[in-house]
């Protein structure tokens, strides 16, 4: 999330969208996460894009990255990739009901999107943001079996996998 901006992004998941000699769309994700708003936004645009998708886990995926990955159409995750699964977090001081508030909103939509898009249930991804896992501070961390059993990630993978997968979407399309 930090290397590429959604602002350019977004645009080039939409014109991979409109350009019939792209067949489909590979997300390769490192990141430590970054913007919520940003990170749904990306996660919708993969999520709508209209062609078959495939995103795999190389190194960590945290926080927004998330969503970010179950938005493909089809997941995998290197066997020494990570999943840090947290509660959203901000620059919002919590002093008021309302702020309170606007949080508890975004991270339902967070949970939200991605129990829609896997195979993990509500109940269990709120365990695992609530978890006192992570070295000062709440969440889990996953390893990439771990991710796979949880029902997040469709299966562990790497680069070559997601292609294959994409390659055979793409030769059952043309038939």
């Amino acid at each position: 999330m930090k290397s590429v901006r959604y602002e350019v992004l977004i645009p080039q998941l939409v014109q991979a969208a409109m350009d019939p000699a792209i067949h489909s769309v590979l997300i390769a994700l490192h990141t430590i996460g970054g913007d919520v708003d940003a990170g749904l936004a990306i996660a919708e645009t993969i999520a709508t894009l209209g062609k078959p998708t495939a995103s795999v886990i190389l190194g960590s995926d945290n926080s927004i990255g998330l969503p970010v990955a179950v938005a493909a159409d089809r997941t995998f995750i290197t066997p020494t990739g990570s999943i840090a699964v947290h509660p959203v977090r901000g620059s919002l001081v919590v002093n008021t009901p309302e702020s309170f508030q606007q949080i508890a909103a975004i991270q339902d939509r967070v949970i939200r999107f991605t129990v829609e898009h896997s195979r993990i249930s509500e109940k269990r991804l709120k365990y695992l943001m609530s978890r006192r896992q992570l070295p000062g501070d709440v969440g889990t961390l996953l390893s990439g079996q771990d991710a796979v059993t949880e029902g997040i990630i469709d299966s562990l993978g790497g680069v070559a996998d997601a292609l294959g997968y994409l390659r055979r979407r793409n030769e059952g399309a043309s038939a």
